[in-house]
């Protein structure tokens, strides 16, 4: 890792200086983006998973009446009351109607809260008999109702001669009468002065708003009751309350404050245990670094990060094609003195390797033909000769490839091809090598080849078989292993594909390897091979060595 940011920082050291400044730029405004983002999608985190919670003493249900609640009967009534606000102990709630001529609880009227959430519900119907709790449901009436709670169920309330008397059902209604006068008393105020503004004498209008006090309990005398009404209709009605009052009731904010964190902690133990005792400071540190808003700050950063780019890029193409260009020129410099090489080995050599030895071999085995069979044993001149013809063949078939070879220098040169058996060309190209004896080549197929290069490319291989070859008897097998493919089998320490592709290129060995070499062998040989048009794979045999596959079809 170390490494890899030295090489960057050298990397930057060879850019212009405006260049490494923008680069180190956009690096420290990326860390400092960083810290904008890391904040940012925590506290999305934290939101997405906080349970968030709300006084849990206010009462949230709405006040609505009449509404319409598809699903129920003709005449029924859905009543759901809130209670969570009312300052009065009670063990039951209730409605009571002057329809049942203001009856107390009973089975048919009482609401429960079975979820325990502090809202009494229930679904009831007014009839026309037995007081509205039988007969035709009544339907388009205006009913008035309130609610009512029972309390004290049980207890003792007093003696008698024959004991205490136990009352199990004492019940009283609920009060709107305070909210009804507030709502009076101020309709009265705002009227009065609305007259007085208009200098008016006649009557005083009344005009009781919708949501505000004594808004629910439109039917009262002023004195005694206070009504709410309902209007039923033949698809059912869906009554909302609150008890004793006509709007919701907070919680005051004072009060809230002071449970708010443990009713947190408790909706969110999570959070709570293992988040906030580390997210809460790291957040809050985050923010004391963010010197601007977020928005803007990330558009700072994208204009940054585009220019930095566009500058350090172009400069960056800019010194590549000018460097490409140098190397392309020293490059066509090169291949002149290369193609000059090339002529001296094709033209000005071929007279002495083809021409003047071979003519001075000959010259000399006419000589020794006649000469005294006893004067040539005692020179022993018959191994020198051996030699000398055994090494000119050698030179003129190294001077074949060398010369096909560099013919390829030329602009636009192809290799010239012609049919030929590889087996019996391959066995004339080793006839002279030393290691003939350790090869094999097996029967081959007859393939347009250029004969001196094709059979360098695969004299490569088989050297190499067995100079990287530990094995005891050394062995190298050319044969054909399938229709398609020539193989290349050694018993030597075996090459994966990888290892081939990578010691295919330039000057390229094996770390620590014995033997001597330059790494350059290999990649020339597959250069031939694709020249050809052939494909090269490796592989390791399973029983050990290396299986070279040319498909030449």
């Amino acid at each position: 890792m170390l490494y890899r940011v030295r090489a960057i920082r050298d990397q930057v050291r060879d850019l212009p200086a405006h260049h490494q400044v923008l680069f180190w730029l956009s690096l420290v405004m990326f860390v400092w983006q960083s810290i904008y983002l890391i904040r940012f999608f925590g506290d999305a985190f934290y939101a997405v998973a906080e349970t968030p919670v709300f006084p849990p003493n206010e009462c949230e249900i709405q006040a609505a009446s009449g509404t319409d609640h598809v699903g129920l009967n003709p005449g029924e009534v859905s009543f759901s009351v809130d209670m969570r606000c009312a300052e009065v102990e009670f063990d039951s709630v209730y409605v009571t109607s002057p329809v049942c001529g203001y009856c107390g609880p009973d089975d048919w009227n009482t609401l429960r809260d079975d979820d325990g959430d502090g809202i009494y519900e229930g679904i009831m119907t007014f009839g026309d008999r037995r007081g509205g709790r039988a007969g035709d449901p009544l339907v388009g009436s205006g009913i008035q109702y309130r609610y009512g709670i029972t309390f004290g169920g049980g207890g003792d309330i007093g003696d008698a001669d024959s004991g205490p008397v136990r009352v199990w059902d004492q019940y009283a209604p609920e009060n709107l009468l305070p909210e009804v006068i507030l709502a009076s008393e101020r309709a009265a105020a705002a009227a009065a002065r609305a007259s007085s503004l208009s200098g008016s004498n006649g009557p005083v209008i009344m005009d009781f708003p919708a949501d505000g006090p004594g808004s629910c309990a439109p039917m009262s005398d002023g004195l005694t009751y206070a009504n709410r009404v309902l209007v039923t209709d033949d698809d059912g009605t869906e009554i909302r309350s609150v008890f004793g009052t006509c709007v919701s009731v907070p919680i005051p904010d004072d009060e809230w404050s002071s449970l708010k964190d443990a009713a947190w902690r408790e909706a969110n133990p999570f959070l709570s245990k293992n988040v906030d005792p580390w997210w809460k400071p790291f957040s809050t540190g985050l923010s004391h670094m963010e010197l601007m808003n977020p928005i803007l700050f990330l558009s700072l950063c994208t204009i940054i990060y585009v220019y930095a780019i566009f500058t350090i890029g172009t400069g960056y193409v800019y010194r590549k094609e000018k460097a490409l260009t140098a190397a392309l020129d020293e490059a066509k410099h090169k291949n002149t003195y290369l193609e000059h090489a090339a002529k001296i080995l094709r033209h000005d050599m071929h007279s002495g390797i083809n021409t003047y030895i071979p003519r001075g071999v000959r010259s000399l085995e006419r000589r020794l033909d006649k000469a005294d069979p006893e004067v040539i044993d005692s020179l022993r001149l018959e191994s020198p000769l051996r030699l000398l013809k055994e090494g000119l063949a050698h030179t003129q078939k190294v001077y074949a490839g060398v010369t096909e070879f560099t013919n390829l220098v030329k602009a636009g040169a192809k290799i010239v091809r012609q049919d030929h058996d590889l087996q019996e060309i391959l066995t004339e190209y080793l006839d002279t090598t030393s290691y003939k004896s350790e090869v094999v080549i097996s029967e081959l197929p007859t393939v347009s080849v250029n004969a001196p290069l094709f059979c360098t490319a695969i004299d490569n291989l088989i050297r190499n078989g067995l100079k990287y070859n530990d094995s005891p008897s050394k062995m190298v097998i050319v044969a054909m292993v399938d229709d398609d493919h020539l193989g290349v089998l050694d018993n030597g320490r075996g090459m994966s594909q990888e290892d081939f592709i990578e010691y295919s290129k330039p000057y390229t060995r094996k770390t620590g390897q014995k033997e001597n070499g330059t790494g350059l062998g290999l990649n020339i040989c597959i250069a031939i091979l694709h020249e050809h048009g052939f494909t090269v794979i490796a592989s390791k045999r399973a029983e050990g060595g290396t299986l070279i596959k040319v498909k030449i079809t």
